[in-house]
């Protein structure tokens, strides 16, 4: 099965729903990147998809 993901979407809603304090060794905000990779580890988990985009 294919997944296509439309990361924007998904970017700007772990923005704001995870806390703020996560950040970087430099104090760089990264709860985006955080929010957004949990997103993707779960997607994969639940689904186990052959392809994603």
């Amino acid at each position: 099965m294919l997944y296509l993901v439309d990361a924007s979407v998904f970017v700007f809603r772990a923005y704001y729903s995870v806390p703020i304090e996560i950040a970087d060794p430099d104090g760089n905000p990264v709860n985006a990147l955080h929010g957004f990779a949990r997103f993707l580890g779960d997607l994969i988990e639940k689904y186990a998809p052959v392809h994603m985009a």
